[in-house]
């Protein structure tokens, strides 16, 4: 984003912030505006910029535990779609390295309580799985897994004939 000029920090650490607090119909917006950042701002500054906004607004929501009320965990569905948009932009070698940084946020994705937080979690390993084409070392980087989250990534990952 040109006119972001070293502000994409800020702009993702306020969407992250937006979506924490849950109201329902900012989320889209928040969404939209997510999704256009990570199909138009460096991959790899995005997607350093995404780790350090994760960290800080998953602090605060600790902090202020808030995790209990429905929608408060909407940030983390918002930086799996960005983590697969910036995933789908990069070579694969740069995921390949980037994948294990994420592997913990998308392991507490796949385990989250919202349906749609898990289905973030596994269309952003979609989409490094179309870059890496290996679905062994997609599961060798998450590590373990139960069978369903095996069975519904493999399902995702399998193309279909």
């Amino acid at each position: 984003m040109v006119l972001m000029g070293g502000k994409e920090t800020e702009l993702c650490e306020v969407l992250l912030l937006v979506a924490s607090e849950g109201v329902s119909n900012l989320i889209i917006a928040v969404e939209a505006l997510g999704s256009l950042w990570a199909e138009t701002s460096d991959p790899v500054y995005g997607l350093s910029c995404l780790r350090s906004c994760v960290e800080i607004v998953s602090q605060r929501s600790r902090e202020s535990s808030m995790d209990h009320q429905p929608g408060t965990e909407n940030w983390m569905g918002l930086a799996m779609s960005c983590l697969g948009g910036f995933f789908a932009r990069l070579p694969a070698e740069i995921v390949e390295e980037e994948l294990p940084k994420a592997s913990e946020l998308i392991k507490r994705a796949l385990n989250h309580r919202q349906a749609e937080i898990r289905m973030s979690a596994v269309m952003s390993l979609v989409a490094a799985h179309k870059v890496l084409k290996n679905d062994r070392e997609i599961f060798h980087v998450l590590g373990n897994l139960t069978t369903a989250q095996e069975a519904l990534i493999t399902y995702y990952l399998t193309p279909s004939l």
